[in-house]
């Protein structure tokens, strides 16, 4: 059994977290409504705010790769 590596990565601002694992897996949490990080946000559609900062911080993530 050939077991994959995972690259994770994240970043945040004050209200939202980006996790990103390669390949192509996402996560976005709203650290003032979950703070735990119980409820990954891209599962849904998101609203304004989340996408915002869904693009915001993806853009983060992608410049430092």
């Amino acid at each position: 059994m050939d077991l994959l590596g995972t690259y994770m990565r994240a970043v945040r601002n004050r209200r939202f977290k980006l996790i990103r694992q390669d390949p192509c897996h996402d996560e976005l949490y709203d650290l003032v409504a979950d703070p735990f990080e119980n409820t990954d946000l891209l599962r849904s559609p998101l609203g304004p705010q989340g996408r915002a900062a869904y693009l915001s911080l993806s853009s983060r993530l992608d410049a430092l790769h």
